[in-house]
């Protein structure tokens, strides 16, 4: 399970249910898998305009833009940067977006093309980190705040996916370590962890069969779960506003 991918298509039916149009664009162009994780069956293609125009796919109301809507599952993207970046840049300027209030980009990890391209190519209201627990996912964390401080993208917060494994027999969430990896964060940053996502494996196996989080019925067992999901929904929903508010002060 792609712990960025998930935090992406549920924040974006976060604020779908605010009321607000949303889109998302997969710039994972090695892995792509809002696909799957939204239920696009395989062969399903966007529909093209003028000849080169998209026309981006929609599922659970969402307008999705990605890599794997143009090739098979079996198709390795053997490419460089250059052309990476030249399809992130064609996936997201030759997409036909309806009307949309937020588009949401599902970034690949690490501080490479693509996240320089997006840096200087496309205007950039504001960066969400996703890490685990791990050390090493933290290393990757710092990196990304630092690039995103670098090129002036502000960073709005900060997610822990996977921070512990919710045992839905007993009720109990075991973290996958004493400490969380949210916490060990530099003091200078610690205030931007929005919260931390447990792993349900009930949850894991549906989302990869396109029930997002949001989509799936409430039980007792999973109520723990749902409600730090929603915490996370309520900070990315009031830091919209704040965006909104900046671009269309009223």
């Amino acid at each position: 399970m792609s712990v960025k991918s998930t935090v992406t298509v549920n924040l974006a039916l976060a604020l779908q249910r605010e009321g607000a149009r949303v889109g998302i664009l997969d710039a994972d162009i090695y892995g792509p898998s809002q696909g799957m994780m939204l239920g696009v069956a395989e062969g399903v293609r966007p529909g093209v305009k003028d000849e080169k125009l998209f026309i981006p796919i929609e599922a659970h109301g969402l307008q999705v833009m990605s890599m794997a809507f143009l090739v098979t599952e079996k198709t390795p993207m053997v490419w460089r940067g250059p052309m990476v970046s030249g399809a992130l840049l064609q996936m997201a300027n030759q997409s036909i977006w309806n009307d949309l209030d937020y588009l949401l980009i599902d970034m690949p990890p690490g501080t490479g093309d693509i996240q320089l391209t997006l840096a200087q190519k496309i205007p950039v209201a504001g960066a969400v980190i996703v890490t685990t627990p791990q050390d090493i996912a933290l290393l990757d964390c710092r990196k990304g705040i630092e690039m995103f401080s670098k090129v002036s993208i502000p960073v709005l917060g900060i997610v822990e996916n996977m921070s512990g494994i919710f045992a839905v027999t007993v009720a109990t969430l075991n973290r996958s370590s004493e400490k969380t990896g949210a916490p060990v964060l530099p003091e200078s940053i610690r205030f931007l962890c929005w919260g931390r996502c447990p792993c349900i494996a009930r949850f894991v196996s549906r989302l990869t069969a396109a029930y997002p989080v949001w989509r799936q019925s409430r039980t007792v067992r999973s109520a723990a779960a749902l409600a730090t999901w929603r915490g996370i929904w309520g900070h990315c929903s009031r830091c919209a506003v704040r965006i909104r508010l900046s671009f269309f002060p009223t």
